[in-house]
């Protein structure tokens, strides 16, 4: 009997207490300071190789980023070719393989070490012996020969920006037959201690500065860690994959009212600034920059006159977080520079690669 009155007190105790108060009390009084809402910076540590600064990768008489990609031919391979390069212990369970079956290669399993130039979170599809494969955690590496992105179907990773690796490849291809499209297929990776300079973790970036007389991004560019600055034209969002695009200048102002622009020298620049500033259904040009420049009768454009554009591709998580670069906003994106959709683009897949530019900063 003892042991039922002292259940039923506890009841009655939990039943009191779970009452709630008559009167809201004023979050003022629970806090005594307001809330205040402050922006995520997730920075990474990006340093200018102009300063002389470099990886010390590879390390004298091991091989390099530069070894690995010679492996893979210079041209776009075709559809009775084999795309994929592996070492001789490797196997595949289908004989469906593009060219019959892969390619071995005596210079793979190759060693190299390495440093984490993107977050493994980008999504990349591609065709692995007629199955479409989904990689949800691809990041490039790079060392000071070159750089390359790695197919990962996992973003749980213990290794992020600036990390270095030791990976054993066995497997590299191309594919669609594009020269451009790059990739590590199979490797064994392990993370490498993190040096420390006066105890703290050193996990360096190094990027080039790629100013507007360098021009778009070229297959070249492919690999390397790459910083641009100009003006959004195309701000990411659900409808365009989340495409953004920046111009090396401001926005170009529309012509006034009532002014029809040049018919012929429309038609001469859109051509010219299309091959400059790949936008979809060439819009930039056509409804900003060469209206501007066409505006009076018998006008000419010379290539000078005309900006260069580079896109880049907003990672889908940042997008569901409601990040956006509003058109005209003056940037600084910095990243590795990949082959998208018939272009050279930068994937962005943390903050910290995007700084907004002040009038202070300029």
């Amino acid at each position: 009997m003892t042991d039922l009155r002292w259940t039923l007190a506890l009841l009655a105790g939990v039943t009191a207490c779970a009452e709630p108060e008559a009167v809201r009390t004023p979050p003022g009084d629970i806090w005594d300071t307001p809330p205040v809402q402050r922006e995520i910076q997730e920075p990474v540590d990006f340093r200018d190789r102009a300063d002389g600064l470099s990886y010390g990768l590879p390390a004298a008489g091991t091989p390099g980023l530069a070894d690995l990609l010679a492996i893979l031919p210079d041209e776009g391979v075709s559809r009775e070719s084999p795309n994929l390069w592996v070492d001789a212990d490797a196997t595949f369970t289908t004989d469906q393989c593009q060219g019959s079956a892969p390619e071995t290669s005596e210079a793979l399993p190759m060693t190299i070490e390495v440093v984490v130039a993107l977050h493994p979170r980008q999504y990349v599809k591609v065709p692995v012996c007629n199955q479409d494969e989904r990689n949800y955690g691809t990041y490039v590496v790079v060392d000071d020969t070159g750089g390359v992105a790695v197919l990962r179907d996992a973003r749980t990773t213990p290794f992020t920006f600036g990390d270095r690796l030791r990976m054993t490849v066995r497997g590299v291809m191309q594919a669609f037959g594009d020269p451009g499209a790059r990739y590590v297929l199979m490797a064994d990776v392990e993370k490498l201690p993190t040096p420390l300079v006066d105890g703290v973790p050193d996990r360096p970036v190094l990027f080039e500065q790629h100013p507007e007389a360098s021009g778009p991004f070229a297959l070249e560019d492919i690999g390397s860690v790459r910083r641009v600055e100009g003006y959004v034209v195309v701000s990411p969002s659900n409808d365009n994959f989340n495409d953004l695009v920046i111009s090396s200048r401001p926005l170009a102002e529309a012509p006034p009212s009532g002014v029809t622009p040049d018919a012929v020298c429309m038609e001469l620049c859109r051509g010219t600034c299309g091959q400059r500033c790949d936008t979809e259904d060439n819009t930039y040009c056509k409804d900003a920059v060469c209206p501007s420049l066409c505006a009076e009768a018998g006008a000419r454009v010379s290539e000078d006159q005309l900006p260069v554009c580079w896109a880049t591709s907003v990672d889908v998580e940042l997008g569901r977080r409601g990040f956006a670069a509003p058109r005209g906003a003056h940037v600084a994106i910095t990243g590795p520079v990949v082959r998208g959709f018939q272009r050279q683009n930068i994937w962005i897949n943390r903050l910290g690669q995007l700084q907004v530019l002040n009038a202070e900063d300029e």
